[in-house]
C-alpha cells in the first residue's frame, strides 16, 4: 500500500502493509492529537512499519494531508458500493456543501440500485459516510445538479 503525505513544504510517498480506510483514519486521528506535523510520520512509520520511498511521483492509495490533518481516499481506493448502491461516478476529495449547510461533504457519488431505475447522488463525508442523497431520473441529471461546483467526475477502472 502506498500513502502520499502532503505538507506545506513537500509531498512524499511511503510504502507499507495494507490498511483499511477505517484503520488508517483512526490511527491518523490519534496521531494528529498526539504529535505535531514534524513528528507525525515518524510515529506513523514506527506504529505500522511504513518506510519512505526514494521518489515522490506515482500513484497512491490514500493521501494524508498534514496541514489539514485529514486522510483522503484516491481514485484507487474509492468504494465501489455504498450498501447496495453501485458507484457509477465519483469525485475526488473536495468541498461540496451548499451555503448554510453544516454537513461537511467531501465526496460525491452517482449510484444505482440493482432493482431501481433511478439514479442517486450521494453526499459523503470525510469518513466515507453518506450524509445525504438525492434521487434523479438520469446520470446526467445527477451531474447537472452539481453545476457551479468544481466537480471532476471519475469512473472506476474495470
Amino acid at each position: 500500500m502506498i500513502i502520499k503525505v502532503r505538507s506545506l513544504q513537500s509531498e512524499k510517498l511511503y510504502n507499507g502493509r495494507l490498511l483499511a480506510f477505517e484503520e488508517l483514519h483512526h490511527t491518523a486521528t490519534e496521531l494528529f492529537r498526539e504529535s505535531d506535523a514534524a513528528s507525525f510520520m515518524d510515529a506513523f512509520c514506527r506504529k505500522h512499519g511504513f518506510r519512505e520511498l526514494p521518489y515522490t511521483e506515482g500513484y497512491a492509495d490514500y493521501i494524508i494531508d498534514l496541514s489539514e490533518k485529514a486522510v483522503y481516499v484516491t481514485a484507487r481506493t474509492f468504494p465501489k458500493c455504498f450498501g447496495n448502491a453501485k458507484v457509477l461516478l465519483f469525485t475526488e476529495h473536495g468541498s461540496f456543501a451548499s451555503a448554510g449547510d453544516t454537513r461537511k461533504v467531501c465526496y460525491l457519488a452517482v449510484c444505482v440500485y440493482e432493482e431501481d431505475r433511478d439514479f442517486f447522488l450521494l453526499h459523503i463525508d470525510e469518513q466515507l459516510k453518506v450524509v445525504a442523497d438525492e434521487c434523479f431520473e438520469s446520470m446526467e441529471a445527477c451531474q447537472k445538479r452539481m453545476d457551479g461546483y468544481p466537480v471532476k467526475w471519475r469512473k472506476h477502472k474495470e
